[in-house]
């Protein structure tokens, strides 16, 4: 099995080979370690790449790991989240990417506005309408940034998907670059609270085909600390 530090000598040498690939610049494109099930002690391995955001999916792994690595790194939720554990979050993170839908982003707003804080968070999209993904699908997307005026205090950035987990080829790019078009189509509307600049997209088994059509944040882990047991 190869280090943490090997895996992401040959995952970065890869990314930086995608983007020149691209003909796009790498200061461009965020690699976020996804840290979900790896110990504190493995997940500071990745600071002397100065790699300082990492990915949980889960409330209670943040929990667990925020006093060890405050310090060091900053938090995003990429899994979904439960109305009744946004307490839990707030203050501990950077960035949510799977905001689903109305109804939380407006129990998000509100618990940030009894504590007085803000949160910049991006609108999960369900480009491939897969009955196991949550988000919200490309013809209601408008219609919620639309909305995004009543919330003062939660930031749209952009957005998030995933893409179905097939070896079809077509299928993942036609999902990627069906949110680079809606994100670049919306972009040109004036959207109170709303600052479309994000895309996360592509993950271990599918990064390169998402720089190709435009991601700007890959959430990557197991490229990084190896598979995980679940």
């Amino acid at each position: 099995m190869m280090s943490v530090k090997e895996n992401l000598i040959d995952l970065l040498e890869s990314i930086d080979k995608e983007i020149d690939l691209a003909g796009r610049k790498k200061d461009e494109v965020k690699l976020l370690a996804v840290t979900k099930t790896v110990d504190v002690a493995r997940i500071k391995e990745i600071k002397e790449f100065n790699l300082n955001e990492i990915g949980e999916n889960k409330v209670q792994e943040i929990e667990e790991k925020y006093e060890a690595l405050k310090d060091d790194f900053e938090f995003h939720m990429i899994g979904s989240l439960q109305k009744n554990k946004i307490n839990k979050l707030l203050g501990k993170i950077k960035l949510i990417h799977s905001l689903d839908s109305l109804d939380l982003i407006e129990a998000l707003d509100k618990r940030l506005k009894n504590n007085d804080m803000k949160l910049d968070g991006l609108l999960q999209v369900n480009i491939s309408k897969e009955e196991s993904k949550s988000g919200f699908y490309k013809d209601e997307v408008a219609e919620a940034l639309e909305k995004m005026h009543e919330y003062k205090n939660i930031h749209i950035v952009g957005f998030m998907t995933m893409a179905p987990f097939t070896d079809d080829e077509k299928v993942v790019r036609d999902t990627f670059r069906g949110l680079y078009e809606l994100k670049e189509k919306l972009a040109k509307n004036n959207y109170d609270n709303v600052d479309l600049k994000y895309l996360s997209m592509g993950m271990s088994h599918d990064y390169k085909i998402a720089i190709q059509e435009g991601s700007n944040i890959l959430r990557i882990g197991s490229k990084i600390f190896g598979e995980r047991n679940y």
